[in-house]
């Protein structure tokens, strides 16, 4: 409820399949990445939400699977949804989960499509400032939450072929690290 997915499934033993707005496996690493719930507009002061510029809902279809023994996954495809170049993507998720000890795999594999800076301010149009050809991304999560300590790592590495600069065979790779340790005291919880 009020989490802005739309979609029509079907569940059962075998897991979940879905088709709508849905968000990525991507996104569903963000509450372990980004504990204080930096958004858009506090995001250049904690300067968290960096790592999260990937994270989108998208209209997919995506298979959840059912857990064995702590250990779950989901797949997900979005067609372009333009016309031109191939504009699909391509996602994956790993989750595991036990005794407060948890783990998140997340990826993201697309052709052509949109960079991951815009151009805004006092432009008409907020327009891409770069478009890529190939990107990928891996996110990987782990920490420990046993409700009233609350620790984890993320890791996350981009890296993009882009098309349509100055210089043929641009390459963009990054990589971003962020620790978060809280500790929950009633209904209070520093960070």
């Amino acid at each position: 409820w009020g989490n802005k997915q739309s979609f029509v499934g079907l569940k059962g033993g075998f897991g979940t399949i879905r088709a709508g707005s849905l968000n990525s496996p991507l996104k569903n690493t963000k509450n372990n990445v980004n504990a204080w719930e930096s958004g858009k507009f506090t995001g250049n002061v904690l300067e968290i939400s960096g790592m999260a510029q990937r994270e989108h809902r998208y209209l997919s279809a995506r298979y959840d699977s059912p857990e064995f023994a702590g250990f779950s996954g989901s797949v997900q495809y979005a067609p372009k949804d333009n016309s031109g170049s191939n504009g699909e993507s391509y996602h994956v998720g790993l989750n595991y989960q036990n005794s407060g000890f948890f783990a998140q795999y997340a990826g993201l594999f697309q052709r052509y499509g949109e960079g991951t800076k815009k151009m805004e301010g006092y432009y008409l149009y907020n327009i891409p400032s770069l478009f890529v050809e190939k990107l990928q991304v891996h996110r990987l999560v782990g920490g420990y939450d046993n409700n009233a300590l609350y620790a984890s790592v993320a890791a996350q590495q981009q890296d993009a072929k882009l098309y349509g600069t100055w210089s043929a065979n641009s390459h963009n790779s990054q990589t971003e690290v962020a620790a978060t340790v809280a500790y929950r005291f009633g209904n209070v919880t520093p960070r």
